[in-house]
């Protein structure tokens, strides 16, 4: 089961950089003991910041692990923290 939300921000109606958030959330049958975000961030129709957040919620850990991946854009080096 996959829930999104898409959240967008109008700075103005003739701004070219109104923003977009598209939020999904994935709770996959085929891995029940992880739920995985994804957000994407459309500053304008090239520029795009998308953000990868798996969490873990395995049996065999008493952890939750969030790794975030930070992506400026599709050609760019992304940030990854653990």
């Amino acid at each position: 089961m996959i829930i999104s939300h898409n959240i967008p921000t109008h700075l103005s109606s003739t701004s070219p950089y109104d923003i977009s958030h598209n939020i999904s959330t994935d709770h996959s049958s085929t891995s029940p003991g992880s739920i995985s975000h994804n957000i994407e961030t459309h500053l304008s129709s090239t520029l795009i910041i998308s953000h990868n957040i798996p969490t873990d919620l395995s049996s065999t850990s008493r952890s939750i692990s969030h790794n975030i991946e930070t992506h400026l854009s599709s050609t760019s080096h992304y940030t990854n923290i653990s």
